[in-house]
């Protein structure tokens, strides 16, 4: 789902926004990664909180992925809403670390700014064993 113009539609009507699609994402993971322009992903992302989507601690994890267009803006807006920068993930760390690693400097500074823990040290499947943030950035040639 990448409008917020259908999104309210189709939610005004009993949509579920938190209905698993045959991809096995939400419409709140479809939106974080789909969304092009930056209005279109805060108000697509507002109007499925809004209408009692899932807000989960791995929707920041999300955010800070490579590939994710509009990751620091979604990041800034998830982090407002009360999910905890300094969540941990056996894969990635913390957010800070997922996002260092995806060499996202916005979404870095986004997360820094909401108070996540630059000397936090974390073990996980893509970052390696207790590094910190720094650690990672040095360790895939990012200083």
């Amino acid at each position: 789902m990448t409008s917020a113009v259908c999104a309210r539609e189709l939610l005004s009507r009993g949509a579920d926004p938190n209905l698993i699609g045959p991809s096995g994402v939400s419409p709140l993971v479809s939106a974080i990664v789909s969304a092009d322009e930056p209005s279109a992903a805060t108000d697509l992302v507002e109007q499925l909180i809004g209408s009692g989507a899932y807000l989960t601690s791995d929707l920041l994890f999300v955010a800070a992925a490579p590939r994710v267009r509009q990751g620091p803006l979604v990041t800034a807006l998830l982090l407002r809403k009360g999910l905890d920068p300094n969540v941990e993930s056996a894969e990635w760390g913390t957010p800070l670390h997922r996002a260092v690693r995806a060499g996202k400097p916005d979404t870095v500074k986004a997360l820094l700014d909401a108070g996540a823990n630059p000397t936090a040290r974390a073990t996980g499947k893509h970052i390696g064993e207790n590094k910190s943030p720094l650690e990672v950035a040095e360790a895939i040639g990012q200083w």
